[in-house]
């Protein structure tokens, strides 16, 4: 057996080592180490561990949660062996693991049952790093560079000391019907970044069929025909954004920084019936990109041209480009190997040689007849700049100054006028389908029963007084004026007109647009066009992997707001002319509503207070009812329909529920509403109609 079967046979031990060692943690997951508790004969361990739970950490834990108790190891002379206890459910192990820090500062301790292996580990890595080492779930964490890193074996925890990262290449011919196999590979030898070509994916093939724990993935299948596609997944740590190049051949880019360096990483397939000509422009193209994108670059991937043959066509044309963009191809051995033939196809090419460590190509035959790549880099750490405590302290200097001067108002101008601002990211392409975005959204919000008494209670409190009747005014042209000038949002509706716009033909359209509000009023009429919401999913990270990633903003003509401002003005009037009527005391503080309120927050007495329990910070929206005549705009659905009194006890989400046709709603001003709603009660105005209020003009859908 020579050295090249010798390694073989020890990695495939490993990986087995390994699989065994999950497979032992994974049995261990209902059970915990109790340390500290004094050994005596004929001791009841039962009653010993449950007072620990009751009495320290105040959890009701009776004997019927444990499985066994036993004292753990080989009995040693004047040394106390901890005792192990199984208990019946994960989650009440669960429960008492995560309250061990109760018996801080006392002679007795909690901690997971770890294998051999694991332990050797943490106590390896606990000496190091002492109280930012811990476990959970039987992975070992620890903090270094102000950095969060899971272990769960000392490969992982050695590739991590020596800050290194592996990016891995395969022509896998066919993912699907290979995952299986590739999962188990992953497993074992966990790749940072693990380029595949020829995935023979389609788009009918979701990502969650393909997906792999703890990797995010990107792909670009190939259109029209089968076969082909190229696909990366990439460890969830990493913090990546996709490169946008040019689409002539089949290629995907992603940038990143590793060591405090912008690098760009690439996979690329060239089927063989491709031009040779035609590919190395398209080549350079993308490389031209990637360089100026980034500082360093790889790319890996399946070239279909011989390197064995140097002197052929094909090979020359594509040295020629690496010699002129100063990169270099580092895979010397063949690649793919058959009965009659071996060939360099599957390529490792780089603008940084200096930094990997190694390459090495490895044979998985049960998974593909191309060999894999496996590229080690080496990462340096960051070096911080000289910093001059001079230049610093007149940077902050300038930067409180010019916030307090110009108060918090002004805070976003300035930040946008000094390029203080995240960047946009971009949505991939699987996240990119809106009726899954949709659906995702509205399966999202649970159905919740009201309560009946309370929406009789709310119903039957209603005073007859006629002059707390609510009739909407006609409004003058100087008061659209002033709304016109009092809407800062330059945002642009269905319709393509901003505010920008009304204001600079403010002098001739000021009369048609007073004549079209008070139509709208007298009428209890809405335009349809004014009911149509842009609706835009923004990203919420730099790298959005999930729907949930996605934060979707809807964006109503600007029409509308002068309209849900005019009819705010007449309700808050009309407000303050009844409360001479109505006894009601409010409480000084506003009332702030949530998206999934208990009770909505508002406790109602005798003495008709209400009083907000809710934080500012979950504002949302808000349902009310109220009979009048005008029919504002915002999406509405059947539960929509209910009435303010029904939802005050609803306990409800009220975003989001599936808008396919937009209907009623006045996104403004919800808790002035609310309070108006109070001191009318809903028999006072005319007109039986609902409205939906949002919390500071903004609406989400």
């Amino acid at each position: 057996m020579d050295g090249n079967d010798q390694a073989e046979v020890c990695g495939k031990l490993n990986n087995v080592n390994i699989a065994i060692d999950n497979i032992t943690q994974n049995s261990y997951k209902n059970k915990l180490l109790v340390y500290g508790a004094n050994e005596k004969p004929n001791e009841d361990l039962f009653v010993i561990v449950i007072n620990i739970f009751n009495n320290k950490l105040s959890k009701q834990i009776l004997k019927t949660d444990l499985v066994n108790c036993y004292r753990y190891g080989k009995k040693i002379e004047n040394k106390t062996r901890p005792i192990l206890v199984e208990f019946l459910h994960v989650w009440k192990r669960n429960d008492v693991f995560y309250a061990k820090s109760a018996l801080k500062n006392s002679n007795q301790a909690i901690a997971e049952l770890l294998t051999n292996r694991r332990y050797e580990l943490y106590r390896e890595a606990r000496g190091k790093f002492k109280n930012d080492c811990w476990t959970k779930n039987g992975v070992i964490i620890f903090i270094m560079d102000k950095r969060k890193h899971f272990v769960s074996s000392f490969e992982e925890y050695n590739k991590i000391m020596e800050r290194s990262i592996t990016i891995a290449h395969l022509n896998i011919r066919s993912l699907l019907p290979k995952l299986v196999h590739l999962k188990s590979h992953v497993l074992t030898d966990a790749y940072d970044v693990l380029c595949l070509s020829e995935t023979w994916l389609t788009q009918t093939i979701s990502d969650n069929l393909i997906s792999l724990d703890n990797y995010n993935l990107v792909r670009a299948d190939r259109h029209g025909n089968r076969g082909g596609g190229v696909l990366l997944y990439i460890k969830k740590h990493i913090a990546y954004k996709i490169l946008t190049v040019n689409n002539n051949i089949e290629q995907l880019w992603i940038k990143f920084k590793l060591g405090g360096i912008q690098t760009a990483v690439g996979v690329l397939y060239r089927p063989w019936n491709v031009n040779v000509d035609y590919f190395i422009d398209a080549l350079e193209l993308a490389l031209s990109v990637a360089g100026q994108e980034c500082d360093q670059l790889f790319l890996l991937g399946d070239f279909n041209i011989d390197l064995l043959k140097p002197y052929s066509s094909s090979a020359q044309k594509l040295n020629q480009v690496l010699d002129s963009f100063g990169l270099c191809q580092l895979v010397n051995s063949p690649t793919r190997i058959t009965p009659t033939s071996e060939t360099l196809l599957d390529l490792v090419i780089t603008s940084s040689e200096n930094c990997i460590s190694s390459i090495d190509v490895l044979s998985l035959n049960h998974i593909s007849d191309h060999e894999l790549i496996v590229c080690t880099l080496n990462v340096k750490s960051d070096k911080k700049q000289p910093i001059y405590k001079t230049l610093v302290a007149r940077k902050k200097a300038y930067f409180e100054q010019k916030f307090q001067v110009n108060g918090i108002n002004n805070l976003w101008k300035d930040l946008k006028h000094l390029n203080i601002k995240n960047k946009k990211s971009d949505i991939p392409d699987h996240l990119k389908d809106v009726n899954a975005i949709n659906s995702y959204y509205i399966n999202s919000i649970p159905h919740i029963p009201a309560d009946q008494d309370t929406i009789n209670f709310y119903l039957n409190k209603t005073t007859n007084s006629d002059i707390a009747k609510l009739t909407f005014k006609a409004v003058n042209e100087s008061t659209i004026q002033k709304i016109l000038y009092n809407i800062k949002t330059n945002a642009q509706g269905d319709d393509g007109l901003n505010i920008k716009m009304l204001l600079m033909c403010c002098p001739l359209i000021l009369p048609a647009i007073t004549h079209i509000i008070n139509a709208c009023l007298s009428d209890g009429c809405f335009p349809e066009c004014w009911k149509q919401a842009l609706v835009k999913p923004l990203p919420k990270t730099a790298s959005p992997a999930e729907y949930k990633d996605l934060r979707p903003v809807s964006v109503l003509p600007v029409m509308s707001k002068i309209l849900e401002r005019v009819v705010d003005e007449q309700l808050r009037d009309h407000r303050d002319n009844i409360q001479r009527l109505v006894k009601l005391e409010l409480d000084s503080q506003k009332i702030s509503f949530c998206d999934e309120v208990r009770n909505l927050g508002l406790t109602y007495d005798t003495s008709l207070k209400f009083t907000a329990h809710i934080k500012k910070s979950d504002v949302h929206n808000l349902n009310i009812r109220f009979k009048g005549r005008l029919t504002p705009p915002v999406h509405r659905t059947e539960r929509f329909k209910r009435s303010f009194s029904y939802q005050i006890t609803k306990k409800v989400r009220l975003s989001l529920r599936n808008p396919p046709k937009p209907s009623y709603g006045l996104p403004v001003y919800s808790e002035d509403l609310c309070k108006q709603y109070i001191a009318l009660r809903p028999k006072n105005v005319d007109h039986d109609r609902f409205f939906v209020f949002y919390k500071n003009d903004k609406y989400t859908s």
